[in-house]
């Protein structure tokens, strides 16, 4: 069962089929019609439908029902050969239904009665065909329409499991970025530095001054660096100082170019600290596409505030001038899932795409009220 009938914008005759046909389900009501006709019958006292015994009633009604079973099942099987239109579905329920009339009628002992005109006898079957088409399409959209919403859900989930996949791949990214900095220049300049304390003689001064000021380098800057990467703080040293810290990580293979409004940054920002850091992961998956990915030389991010009324919007901007993406739809990822995260988050909406003289373009919206 495809989705497409369960829209919303289906025609009104799209409302009345063709469904799958329920054989069993259209019985059941079949069934209880025609005794609801039975027992209404008796207690009006209606002309010969009143007359007739309980026995021959019971019996009309169980032989109708088996009779529009049998027929609706048949046509179940039928439909299953090919795509059934929406003529032979209404013709259908309206044999389904003459067979049904015809079977209450001799067995219950109402032939003359119901057959006694042809206008009758039709408006007979009319009654009993409408409701019985009515209830096959109100089972068939409703089925319709759970079915399409279980696939969306079930392709929500999967999403959210890819999505989980790549939040763990990115944690691990920014991990293996943390460890390859310690490793590589840290650890590094530790080892030069007991080397060099290795061969200084302790009588000299401006040696052990020289390996002191070695060390202190390192703490102010590849340490920290380290730490920040796992933990900016945000509201110490502002969004621009950190976005620019950020940056040089890519120098000089990238050379980015940070502008942050300054209601976006510091003490004088409009937005939270949640915020200030949702923007700083983000603009830290974009460089990292743009220089891992995209291959970039060259960066710029912008961070804008405007303000209307009671409300500001905050967006994000970020340009390279990489490769682009090879394929017209960009593909999904890592990078990608954290910032749909974090958009989704912050209650905002993004976009990506190549651009005509190659690079990528990210744009990111996050609505906020002033605070």
């Amino acid at each position: 069962m495809t989705d497409e009938p369960a829209s919303r914008n289906l025609r009104w005759w799209q409302f009345i089929g063709p469904w799958p046909i329920r054989p069993l389900a259209v019985t059941l009501f079949a069934g209880f019609y025609f005794t609801f006709n039975a027992a209404a019958s008796v207690v009006l006292d209606a002309d010969l439908l009143g007359d007739v015994g309980v026995g021959a009633n019971v019996l009309s009604i169980i032989a109708a029902a088996a009779v529009v079973w049998a027929l609706l099942f048949a046509a179940q099987r039928w439909e299953e050969r090919g795509r059934m239109n929406l003529a032979a579905y209404i013709l259908i329920f309206f044999i389904s239904s003459i067979a049904g009339v015809l079977v209450r009628s001799y067995i219950g002992q109402l032939a003359d009665r119901i057959l006694e005109s042809p206008g009758y006898f039709l408006g007979t079957v009319a009654r009993v065909a409408v409701p019985l088409l009515a209830i096959n399409s109100i089972i068939g959209l409703a089925t319709a329409r759970l079915a399409a919403q279980v696939n969306r859900t079930e392709a929500a989930l999967t999403l959210a499991r890819q999505q989980q996949n790549w939040m763990i791949q990115a944690d691990e990214q920014a991990r293996r970025q943390v460890a390859d900095t310690l490793h590589d220049r840290v650890q590094a300049n530790l080892i030069a530095a007991c080397l060099q304390l290795q061969g200084i003689d302790p009588t000299d001064r401006s040696g052990i001054d020289e390996v002191i000021d070695r060390l202190e380098s390192l703490r102010k800057f590849d340490v920290r660096r380290a730490a920040r990467a796992l933990s900016p703080t945000l509201s110490e040293v502002g969004l621009a100082s950190s976005l620019a810290e950020l940056a040089s990580q890519y120098e000089p293979t990238m050379v980015t170019s940070v502008r942050v409004h300054e209601h976006a940054d510091g003490f004088h920002s409009k937005f939270d600290e949640r915020t200030r850091l949702g923007c700083y992961r983000i603009i830290e998956q974009a460089l990292l596409n743009s220089a891992v990915h995209g291959r970039a030389t060259a960066c710029m991010v912008n961070i804008d505030v405007t303000t209307e009324l009671d409300a500001s919007e905050l967006s994000l901007t970020v340009v390279d001038d990489g490769i682009g993406f090879s394929d017209l739809v960009p593909q999904s990822g890592s990078g990608s899932a954290l910032i749909s995260t974090w958009v989704r988050t912050l209650g905002g909406q993004w976009s990506w795409g190549s651009l005509p003289d190659g690079g990528v373009r990210v744009t990111v919206r996050l609505g906020m009220s002033h605070l």
